[in-house]
């Protein structure tokens, strides 16, 4: 028997209402329509995490869609409160 971890982020699987699941891997999010889907995604990740790690990280860096931080946030809240107090 070997010791170690399987994959090397955590695997969080939530149904969703529509009978599907969103599957987050490490920061990665991802949908699943059915249970085969389901199975599938899962397996080809478990069989080769780093292939798809590599293709995530080339998406990131098309895509450039920078991660909110807090100040953003406390922004738009802020920006969001003065919208309704003026009705």
């Amino acid at each position: 028997m070997t010791i170690g971890r399987a994959t090397p982020h955590e695997i969080v699987i939530t149904p969703s209402d529509n009978m599907g699941f969103i599957v987050t891997i490490g920061c990665a999010r991802l949908v699943a329509a059915d249970n085969n889907a389901l199975l599938e995604k899962i397996g080809n990740y478990l069989k080769d995490p780093e292939h798809w790690e590599r293709k995530y990280n080339e998406m990131r860096k098309m895509v450039r869609i920078p991660a909110p931080d807090s100040g953003t946030i406390e922004r738009g809240i802020a920006q969001e409160g003065e919208e309704a107090a003026r009705g």
